[in-house]
This record gives C-alpha cells, sequence and structure tokens, in this order.
C-alpha cells in the first residue's frame, strides 16, 4: 500500500486539448507506466483516489485502473 502513496501521476495534453498520456512517475524518476489513449479516442477527464485511477474517454468510455500498477479492473461503455 505504501507504494501507491508514492510517486507523481503526470497528465499531458496534445496541440488538441485533449489528454494524450497519462503516466505514473515513480520517486526515482522512472516511468510506473504509461497510458495513451486508443487511435482517435482521447481522453477527456482524469481523476485520482484512493488506490485508483479513473478516466474518460471521448467516445464514452469509463476505466478504472489500479494507480500503483496502471492495470485496467473496469471499462464500461456510458452512453
Amino acid at each position: 500500500m505504501t507504494d501507491q502513496l508514492t510517486g507523481r501521476v503526470i497528465v499531458e495534453f496534445g496541440d488538441d486539448g485533449y489528454i494524450s498520456k497519462i503516466s505514473r512517475a515513480l520517486p526515482d524518476g522512472s516511468v510506473g507506466w504509461e497510458k495513451t489513449p486508443e487511435y482517435q479516442d482521447p481522453f477527456v477527464a482524469v481523476s485520482i483516489g484512493v488506490g485508483r485511477i479513473t478516466w474518460n474517454t471521448y467516445s464514452a468510455y469509463h476505466v478504472v485502473a489500479d494507480i500503483a500498477t496502471g492495470e485496467e479492473h473496469e471499462r464500461r461503455f456510458t452512453k
């Protein structure tokens, strides 16, 4: 559990204003994981909770992932 509380989550934006990459930087500066949008389905929102990170995509998917590993736990179509 301690590992989940260290490091940073970095959200990068593309020239189009949408989120182009979400990554987790570890305390030593290395990258723990990276997520990039699938083809033409950019991320539009990101939220961080206890032990998890969630994001929404332009085509209405809501994704829940483990903040320590980046592993997706749930992907749900919301329209």
